[in-house]
């Protein structure tokens, strides 16, 4: 399964440059559940996250992707 999120702000670079960005921790937070799960399951979660731009290089928003393979089954064993 993949599950894309994606927004149309200015992306996490320019973000960045202008000092607007938040402090991560939404990212962060998903990052360690993603990992915890990871480590008790064979299978793997993954996670892709990247800064959208147009031709002309400027951030049009942020891309999110999760893939969850098929045979992923959540489990403490």
């Amino acid at each position: 399964m993949f599950i894309t999120i994606s927004d149309n702000g200015i992306g996490r670079k320019r973000a960045k440059e202008l000092g607007t960005y938040g402090n991560g921790q939404g990212l962060k937070l998903i990052q360690a559940q993603l990992d915890f799960y990871n480590q008790i399951n064979e299978n793997h979660i993954t996670q892709i996250i990247m800064d959208l731009t147009n031709e002309e290089g400027v951030g049009i928003g942020t891309k999110v992707e999760l893939f969850i393979p098929q045979e992923y089954r959540f489990s403490f064993t």
